[in-house]
């Protein structure tokens, strides 16, 4: 079983885009977020549940803002869909569960 999202970086996103299945979500998020960290379980739960179907990702912007201002996030909590590495949706906050899986759902080929 997977152990949630994974962490990319600079190094290892394009990689992971080019041999992901499905949409992609990835999770912009800093350390000292508060709702970053309330969702963070959830987004773990999420790519347990979707593994195989969509790839998820989390993103510490600050480790890695090239990666944050290649996708245009200025605020956090971002999430930012993409669908054959292309981004096809942005949505900034706390967000239900049921809406990530319903969104990356209808985003699959």
């Amino acid at each position: 079983m997977s152990e949630g999202a994974l962490h990319v970086t600079t190094d290892t996103l394009d990689a992971t885009l080019a041999g992901a299945a499905g949409p992609v979500l990835l999770d912009f998020w800093a350390p000292w977020c508060g709702p970053c960290k309330a969702i963070a379980p959830m987004i773990d739960d999420l790519a347990r549940e979707l593994a195989g179907q969509a790839t998820i990702c989390k993103v510490n912007v600050e480790a890695e803002p090239a990666i944050a201002e290649r996708f245009g996030v200025q605020a956090l909590q971002s999430l930012v869909f993409l669908k054959g590495g292309q981004r096809v949706d942005t949505l900034v906050g706390r967000v239900p569960k049921a809406v990530l899986v319903d969104r990356l759902r209808s985003l699959r080929d």
